[in-house]
């Protein structure tokens, strides 16, 4: 037993099991913590609701919807709706880099230096300034509904391009 506790490799392993005992235990005690305080409040957890009457709308749905529908169409929406974005957002990102990178190419200076300008400008630029200044500069400066830019078969708002 002695030669056992002084084999590196066997230390190693107890002290991974006592780790794995005690994220186990605190794992346990805050799910028991979690289910008493539940009934005490008389609340439940599953996925029932999603079956229950959602009661509110949609802005924008690639699929049919309206608010007697329930939970579960919700979700499948708002998933469709972020896939649109998604597969939009992709094929404009490949299109605005594939330019760039052209550009950054070309034998024209000025074409050449606008396109380094703007590569160089956005990879240094941390993402949330970037959102903020598309927040507060671009979008909030775009006006109400009522006012749309109109642009034949596209309008321009603060709530969106319809």
């Amino acid at each position: 037993m002695t030669k056992l506790w002084q084999h590196p490799k066997f230390r190693s392993r107890i002290g991974q099991a006592i780790v794995v005992a005690i994220v186990l235990l605190a794992f346990a005690f805050l799910g028991h913590n979690l289910d008493q305080s539940l009934k005490r409040l008389g609340l439940r957890l599953g996925f029932k609701f999603l079956d229950s009457q959602a009661g509110f709308s949609v802005g924008e749905s690639v699929i049919p919807y309206n608010p007697s529908q329930p939970y579960s169409r919700v979700l499948l929406v708002g998933f469709l709706n972020s896939l649109r974005v998604i597969i939009t957002s992709m094929i404009l990102a490949t299109a605005i880099g594939l330019v760039a990178g052209i550009a950054r190419l070309s034998d024209n200076w000025l074409v050449r230096q606008i396109a380094k300008v703007y590569v160089e400008t956005l990879r240094n630029l941390p993402l949330l300034i970037q959102l903020l200044f598309w927040y507060f500069v671009v979008f909030l400066t775009l006006p109400k509904p009522e006012n749309a830019i109109n642009l034949g078969i596209v309008q321009i708002s603060r709530s969106g391009i319809n």
